[in-house]
């Protein structure tokens, strides 16, 4: 759905693919931030999850397997 939702945007002239592109890293950059709030001693990278196991032991805690 947000395929397509870009493209009608760029279509109509709204943005550029560029500035479309931009918007969403940026987005996701945000989204990043609020799950490490939320999950502290976990981070998502460009090549996968990062766990920082002596915080992350505390998140964790009452976890079910």
């Amino acid at each position: 759905e947000l395929n397509a939702f870009g493209q009608i945007l760029i279509r109509k002239g709204l943005c550029t693919a560029t500035e479309f592109t931009e918007q969403m890293q940026e987005e996701c950059r945000l989204l990043c931030k609020q799950y490490e709030a939320k999950f502290p001693g976990f981070k998502a990278r460009d090549d996968g999850l990062s766990i920082d196991p002596a915080i992350a032991r505390d998140t964790m805690a009452g976890w079910k397997p």
